[in-house]
């Protein structure tokens, strides 16, 4: 019988410890160290007109290369991370189209290296073709259901995921059946006055889930007008009180 090179059998040794080091996690935890971290992105934008006016200069291959960045992919490179970018809108429909890019997470060691390098670069393209489509599409419903849309969006996640975060362009004025900020826009600082009385039409309308605590949420506001601004405070002090860490940035 023919021996195994020293290469070859420290490369099966390697495999095979990984095998059963992966077999014998007891916790979700551990198999993610493993496997690689997990993210779960949710990218929501407001389409009703109201938005056309304060729209966020942000374009989706920016948004894209930020993101890629943050996460640590690269083209051309494989990676064991497990990533999951949803892509929705918030317009008439209380529940909006919603489509999802995905790279499942993968021990890429123990798999042909140019097999994960086309797997990444195929979610690498895809993703940065549904950023685009999505932020650039036309604002043009007459009102925008932002409570349910966020709502929406932040149930597609799987809240288990160790990195959790939903980015969102809007203008943050809720128009619906459950309440309408517009009458807001001649005294913008009154949306922090009444707060507890919008804050207890929204809840009453539909809760914000436990499982929800702990997603980060980003709202891109580029504070063209103060009514946009004092909105998106709104929504920040709102689902921080939910138990989301809530940030406003003027883009990503």
């Amino acid at each position: 019988m023919k021996l195994l090179n020293t290469n070859n059998f420290n490369a099966l040794s390697l495999i095979g410890a990984m095998l059963i080091i992966l077999a014998t996690a007891t916790s979700c935890e551990d198999k993610e160290q493993l496997m690689g971290a997990r993210y779960e992105y949710v990218l929501l934008v407001d389409i009703s007109k109201s938005y056309e006016d304060s729209k966020s200069g942000l374009t989706g291959d920016i948004l894209h290369s930020v993101l890629m960045k943050e996460m640590g992919i690269e083209e051309n490179s494989p990676t064991s991370i497990g990533v999951r970018i949803y892509f929705s809108y918030m317009g008439m429909s209380y529940l909006p189209i919603v489509s999802k890019v995905e790279l499942e997470p993968k021990v890429w060691m123990l798999n042909p290296r140019k097999d994960r390098i086309s797997e990444v670069n195929a979610f690498y393209n895809l993703s940065r073709q549904q950023t685009n489509d999505l932020l650039s599409r036309s604002a043009n419903d007459q009102i925008s259901n932002l409570y349910r849309g966020m709502l929406n969006g932040l149930s597609q996640m799987d809240h288990s995921a160790q990195h959790r975060k939903m980015i969102v362009m809007a203008d943050y004025l809720e128009s619906s059946v459950i309440l309408d900020m517009g009458d807001y826009l001649k005294h913008p600082e009154k949306l922090q006055t009444d707060y507890e009385k919008l804050k207890g039409l929204l809840v009453a309308s539909e809760p914000v889930p436990d499982e929800f605590k702990g997603t980060e949420i980003v709202l891109i506001c580029p504070e063209n007008y103060l009514v946009t601004y004092e909105a998106a405070k709104f929504w920040k002090r709102f689902y921080e009180e939910h138990g989301l860490i809530v940030s406003i940035r003027s883009s990503y």
